[in-house]
């Protein structure tokens, strides 16, 4: 269990050779002992590090990274590969074959690709991510014949399949038309509705949290003392350069859980996964279009890593995008963005720990003797109180 792992990462330092004691560690735990010794971390889908092979999980004396992975994956369904300070494993590639719904997802007009688009099971909220390319994979045996798919990406209209639609060839290619916004019905500035904004705006961090790319999550929580009814509008991130800030990842609002403290049921009730288009600073997400009301006791802001299905090839993408993109204002900016996969999230010291932490034995749980929280913000359409009296 992760409930006792730091949030906040120590500046790491490679080294060539090291010694670890893994004897009797979970794979978990035996990766983070790893990473303290290295200086490498890890990037990995959920269920991987079961499948490691255990004869590895002993005393290692002066052992090099390359040589402890290739004992951890030896004779596993993994493998793995290294990228900068990461060691990413991978499903190995399998012998027999699985038969797949293989497809593209572009946009109607221009036929340009749309990267991270979602594909769905609507009814039982499983799905899979499209890449940077707009591909997709989604194992056949997952869908049965009365099952819907969602095909969505933000600023797009929604498209829904069955089956038998799409299971027609090898590959199919899915067009999806941009959505035309129209004027909300609830405006900021209709007397009826005042716009709040919680959270930090500070434009600089006393820290950062690094958001690993396996399904760990960071949320925030933002009470509703003051009884506020209406809508959550908008959502925001501070994402910080030490991390890669055009990684994808998923946004997640989650009302209060019904027992004890922590998140609950996540009030967006399908995938939305987005892509960054800044170097640093705060990136905002409109969620209007989920018509989320704002619960009565508060709600929680989060942030979950999307594990990439091709990650080396999705980061010589972003180096090359990196090298050439606008805005660098210095060129430490793209250095240090380019040192890991995943998101880092700033932070700012609190005197009331307001931050939780999702592990992978899948529990929410806070830090002890935490004196920060992260960065994330809100912005509501809330609708004016009554007075008593009328």
């Amino acid at each position: 269990m992760f409930a006792q792992e730091p949030a906040v990462e120590p500046e790491r330092k490679l080294v060539s050779v090291f010694q670890v004691d893994l004897t009797d560690k979970s794979p978990e735990a035996a990766l983070n002992e790893v990473s303290a010794a290295s200086g490498y971390y890890f990037a990995y889908e959920v269920n991987m590090p079961a499948l490691l092979n255990r004869s590895a999980f002993r005393y290692h004396d002066k052992i090099s990274i390359t040589d402890l992975m290739e004992a951890m994956t030896a004779d596993t369904p993994l493998r793995y590969f290294i990228l900068k300070d990461q060691v990413i494993l991978q499903p190995a590639p399998q012998k027999k074959s699985t038969a797949y719904l293989i497809g593209k997802i572009v946009d109607d007009s221009t036929k340009v690709v749309i990267p991270y688009a979602t594909v769905e099971i609507k009814s039982r909220n499983i799905g899979v991510v499209a890449d940077f390319r707009g591909r997709f994979k989604l194992s056949l045996k997952e869908l049965l014949p009365a099952d819907t798919l969602l095909v969505s990406s933000m600023g797009y209209q929604k498209r829904f399949f069955l089956p038998a639609e799409l299971v027609t060839g090898d590959s199919m290619i899915v067009q999806l038309q941009e959505r035309t916004f129209m004027q909300r019905e609830v405006k900021v500035e209709d007397s009826r509705y005042v716009s709040q904004s919680l959270g930090v705006r500070s434009a600089k961090s006393q820290g950062e949290t690094y958001v690993d790319t396996h399904g760990q999550q960071t949320a925030l929580f933002f009470n509703n003392d003051a009884g506020w009814t209406g809508k959550i509008e908008k959502i925001r991130y501070f994402l910080s350069p030490k991390g890669n800030t055009h990684a994808p990842f998923r946004v997640h609002i989650y009302a209060p859980a019904t027992a004890g403290n922590g998140p609950g049921d996540d009030l967006i009730t399908s995938f939305l996964v987005v892509k960054p288009d800044i170097i640093r600073g705060w990136y905002e997400v409109d969620v209007f279009e989920f018509e989320i009301d704002i619960p009565e006791g508060g709600f929680y802001v989060a942030l979950e890593g999307v594990f990439p299905n091709n990650p080396g090839e999705l980061m010589q993408s972003i180096d090359q995008q990196a090298l050439k993109g606008p805005g660098l204002k210095k060129r430490k900016d793209q250095m240090i963005r380019l040192l890991s996969y995943g998101q880092r999230i700033g932070f700012r010291k609190s005197r009331e720990n307001l931050t939780w932490h999702y592990s992978l034995s899948g529990t929410w749980f806070q830090l002890e003797r935490q004196s920060f929280n992260v960065m994330m913000g809100a912005q509501l359409l809330v609708e004016p109180q009554k007075d008593d009296d009328e």
